[in-house]
């Protein structure tokens, strides 16, 4: 996410634009028209099998979703980072528990 020279420096840069790591919007595109397969985006949030079976796709969408995250909804966002932060070390965080975490905070309206 602060790859980008307008999201660590939006006072020299603040255009939309400039916020944007070209590099990883690139790669993202390239893994959607080529390799993205149904379903990723569940994939990546109830789980970290995805980077460490495929590191580079899996940084790719977490980098997307993280983008637009913060550009859509940062006070839910921040909310849902608070959450999974406030969990106590070394605990289990099941998928299922994941993924409804992630979709009660964000993908409400």
């Amino acid at each position: 996410m602060f790859e980008a020279r307008g999201v660590w420096n939006s006072r020299q840069y603040p255009s939309f634009a400039d916020r944007i790591n070209r590099g990883r919007l690139a790669e993202f595109q390239e893994y959607v028209a080529t390799r993205r397969k149904k379903g990723s985006l569940a994939r990546i949030v109830s789980s970290d099998r995805f980077l460490t079976m495929q590191p580079a796709e899996a940084y790719a969408e977490a980098w997307a979703l993280t983008f637009f995250l913060v550009e859509t909804r940062p006070a839910k966002y921040t909310q849902y980072l608070r959450k999974t932060g406030a969990r106590s070390s070394f605990t289990t965080y099941r998928s299922p528990e994941m993924l409804h975490d992630f979709s009660n905070i964000l993908a409400r309206t």
